[in-house]
């Protein structure tokens, strides 16, 4: 019984130890297109532009090597792999490939959190500890960017260049969209 919990506290500091680990950064540009896929499924094309329409990828991969720490980078990196696996396991081709229905299947169990989802306290203290999820860093990361792109903040949310005075309180028209400035 003892060299279980020896076994298993080893394995644990293992893992703790690769998500403190440097980053590698060299596989992101190689998942653009999956990384646009699940901006894409976040942010669908509608009557405004979509996640790829205001390439959001390209935000999602600067943010992940140059903003958010490494710990939720290297929470970023796995799960992207992870997912590219999933899809391979699963349906026995690429996320691209898959259809909509099957890709937002596949996210929305990366979305569940597997084993510390069962357990508050522990999901707490990962969070404390390891920063964010996967889908909860990439939903961020593809909202931010899209609301900065110049497609998301002109087409998709309501903006004007130059306001002529502030006004704190505005009652929203019907149909209005949000407002991209503040």
């Amino acid at each position: 019984m003892g060299i279980g919990f020896v076994a298993a506290g080893a394995a644990s500091v293992y893992k703790v130890g690769s998500w403190y680990k440097t980053p590698v950064l060299k596989g992101l540009d190689l998942q653009k297109d999956l990384i646009a896929d699940v901006a894409e499924l976040i942010i669908p094309k509608t009557d405004t532009p979509g996640a790829k329409d205001a390439h959001t990828e390209e935000y999602i991969i600067h943010a992940v090597a140059f903003i958010i720490p490494y710990y939720e980078a290297n929470t970023f990196i796995e799960g992207i792999e992870q997912l590219a696996q999933a899809s391979f396991k699963k349906y026995q081709q690429p996320f691209s490939k898959c259809s909509n229905e099957q890709q937002m299947e596949l996210l929305l169990k990366m979305k569940q959190g597997g084993f510390y989802s069962k357990w508050p306290l522990l999901s707490k203290v990962k969070r404390k500890l390891l920063g964010r999820s996967f889908f909860e860093i990439v939903k961020d990361l593809t909202v931010t960017g899209y609301c900065t792109s110049e497609a998301g903040a002109t087409k998709g949310l309501a903006y004007i260049d130059i306001p002529g005075h502030f006004n704190p309180c505005i009652p929203l028209e019907k149909g209005q969209r949000c407002w991209a400035t503040k």
